[in-house]
C-alpha cells in the first residue's frame, strides 16, 4: 500500500510540476495601468483601488485604451502565446442586443525601418451573456520576438446609453506562453 501511494503522490507531483512549467506569463497590465485615449477621459471611471476602468454613471459612448506590452520574463521557444483579457460585463448582451462589450487586439510594429505591423490576435466580448469576472482568450498567430518589434494591447469598451443595466470593466490584460 506504502508503494501505491508513494507512486500516487509522484504522479500527481509530476502532474502538477508540469502543468505550471507548461504555462508561463509574459507580461500582464491591470486596467489602470494602461494609457486612456484623450477622446473618452471624461467617459470613464478609472479605480486606484481595484485597478479597473469603467464607465462613469451616466455616461456611454467608447473609451479606448492602450496597454503597451514589454517582456518582463524570460521566454520558452516552442511555446504558443495566449492573448487574454480580464472583465466584467453583465447584462450586456440582453435580449440579442449588444448594450455593452469589450474588444481588445494584439498589435504588433517593427523596430527598424520596416513597416510591418500586424494584428496578431483579437478577443471580442460580444454577443454572449456574462456574469461575474469573466477571462477570454486567443491564441496570437504568430511568436512574439521582442528583439525586432514593439507590442501593444488596444482595447474598447462601449456601452450604448447612459441607463443601459451594463458597465463594461476592464480589470486586465496579459500574454502567457502555453503549450496548445
Amino acid at each position: 500500500m506504502k508503494t501505491y501511494v508513494s507512486m500516487f503522490t509522484l504522479t500527481v507531483a509530476m502532474i502538477v510540476a508540469t502543468t505550471t512549467q507548461a504555462r508561463a506569463q509574459v507580461w500582464s497590465s491591470i486596467a489602470s495601468g494602461c494609457v486612456l485615449q484623450s477622446a473618452g477621459q471624461n467617459l470613464a471611471s478609472v479605480s486606484a483601488v481595484s485597478g479597473t476602468v469603467s464607465f462613469k454613471a451616466g455616461k456611454h459612448g467608447d473609451i479606448k485604451l492602450t496597454c503597451p506590452v514589454q517582456s518582463v520574463h524570460d521566454i520558452v521557444p516552442g511555446l504558443a502565446y495566449n492573448f487574454v483579457i480580464t472583465f466584467y460585463n453583465d447584462h450586456g448582451f440582453d435580449g440579442g442586443v449588444n448594450h455593452c462589450y469589450i474588444l481588445a487586439d494584439l498589435l504588433r510594429s517593427n523596430l527598424n525601418n520596416v513597416e510591418a505591423g500586424g494584428d496578431l490576435g483579437n478577443i471580442a466580448a460580444a454577443n454572449q451573456s456574462f456574469v461575474g469576472r469573466q477571462t477570454l482568450d486567443r491564441f496570437t498567430i504568430e511568436t512574439l520576438d521582442f528583439s525586432t518589434s514593439y507590442y501593444w494591447v488596444d482595447i474598447q469598451l462601449h456601452r450604448d446609453t447612459a441607463t443601459a443595466a451594463c458597465n463594461p470593466t476592464l480589470v486586465g490584460t496579459f500574454v502567457q506562453q502555453q503549450l496548445q
